[in-house]
């Protein structure tokens, strides 16, 4: 079957646990020859490749850390929760969630603004295929 698939990153996981791909080197156009190579999933935005991060991923870097997606994202969950704390009437969960989304907030993955419902109002999953070098993300399946 040739069939291009997309859906839960769970279809692109080698039935036998592996987690790197079996492929062949020298495919053509670094395609990948692994069984799963035309499945196409939706995964996190890597928060170390935003632009709105490399000032603090330079910081990290020269103070010793190496920084990581997850680092990146406490680390503007911080920034919210501090400006939500510096202006909401109280520490008190309900004070802090309207305060938070009431306004946008500046933070290292870029100005954060919530809807009515209190949704993010941001991208955060890019399409991705499996590749030779593991998930690579792509611009459109």
């Amino acid at each position: 079957i040739n069939a291009q698939v997309f859906g839960p990153d769970i279809l692109a996981v080698d039935p036998s646990g592996a987690e790197k791909p079996n492929t062949q080197s020298g495919s053509p156009n670094g395609t990948s020859t692994h069984p799963f190579a035309k499945v196409y999933v939706s995964l996190p935005a890597d928060a170390m490749t935003f632009q709105s991060t490399r000032a603090v991923i330079s910081r990290l870097k020269s103070e010793g850390v190496t920084p990581s997606d997850p680092m990146l994202r406490a680390y503007a969950a911080i920034e919210l929760w501090w400006s939500g704390r510096m202006t909401a009437p109280s520490a008190a969960g309900t004070d802090l969630a309207a305060e938070i989304k009431a306004k946008t907030t500046k933070t290292v993955l870029g100005a954060l603004t919530f809807d009515v419902n209190g949704d993010l109002e941001m991208p955060s999953y890019a399409f991705h295929r499996l590749g030779d070098k593991g998930y690579q993300p792509i611009e459109k399946p």
